[in-house]
């Protein structure tokens, strides 16, 4: 597992160890290094890259990609072709059953509606386009859905989104809010709802690949500033700022998609009480 700490990475954690709460894990570190853990406990043992074969038993492995490395577009690029490199060696040497992944809205956007003063942007739209390639080459089942925005309880709790730190400030009734592009419109995705989705994969037999923009629904901030709670919290008086988005227009693709949970309700969840890990930087 890549990112096992990140937003998505304990997504998948969750739904792994409800499914097999015995699982063994190999958590990749930042030295290249990975951790192994039995049922999420305690590090028990470091692997190195090179003893990976040796870990493996008569159960095929789940490969989890969860990560992503922002702090520069080289490091994004190396970490990329890191991850690529190892899921195609393991699946070359029939060690995989599954690969799990997650590209990006970005994936499905035009170069052209990316900004040129985002380059790095860019340089990530190309590695997701790669990342969708490598999992139509693998001969196991393949999970990639795309995310564009992800909404619920571990991205609120980590304040990891745009969302996160309005629907917060709502709470708090913050004054001199300010929100950038309050009403550009997005795609938006419930975490339970991928959590479902990767639970479906995962307990079939013979699952089907699984691709494509994964949506609950379409809103804009300043939804998140006004819809009605359930808690009562009143609307954020905000004021407009100026553009910072990567993206020209909304970050919305064609897709058709049937209308799934509610944002109102996705909000409520997001503000009740968690229990997750603390945030890990560099992580999706």
């Amino acid at each position: 597992m890549f990112g096992a700490r990140g937003r998505l990475g304990t997504l998948c954690r969750e739904v792994l160890a409800g499914l097999d709460p015995d699982a063994i894990c190999l958590e990749h570190q930042r030295d290249g290094s990975f951790l192994r853990r039995v049922g999420g406990g305690q590090a028990m043992s470091r692997v190195e890259r090179s003893e990976l074969a040796a870990q493996a038993d008569s159960e095929p492995w789940v490969f989890v990609d969860a990560s992503v490395d922002h702090r520069g577009t080289e490091a994004l690029q190396r970490h990329e072709a890191d991850k690529a490199e190892l899921c195609e060696q393991l699946d070359r040497a029939s060690l995989l059953g599954r690969a799990i992944g997650f590209s990006s809205g970005i994936a499905h956007l035009p170069a052209q509606r990316i900004r040129a003063e985002h380059p790095h942007m860019l340089a990530y739209r190309e590695t997701k386009l790669r990342q969708m390639e490598l999992y139509e080459r693998l001969r196991c089942p393949g999970f990639l859905p795309s995310i564009f925005t992800l909404v619920g309880p571990i991205t609120h709790a980590r304040q990891a989104a745009a969302w996160a730190r309005i629907l917060a400030e709502r709470v708090r009734a913050q004054e001199q809010t300010v929100i950038h592009d309050p009403f550009s419109r997005r795609f938006w995705v419930d975490e339970a709802t991928v959590a479902q989705a990767l639970s479906g994969f995962l307990r079939e037999p013979h699952p089907a690949a699984v691709r494509g923009p994964l949506v609950d629904g379409c809103f804009c901030l300043d939804d998140v500033a006004r819809l009605p709670l359930a808690a009562g919290h009143p609307a954020l008086r905000y004021r407009v700022g100026v553009s910072d988005s990567w993206c020209v227009g909304d970050y919305v693709c064609d897709h058709d998609f049937l209308p799934g949970r509610e944002l109102a309700a996705s909000l409520d969840a997001a503000l009740a009480p968690q229990t997750s890990p603390p945030p890990h930087a560099h992580h999706l």
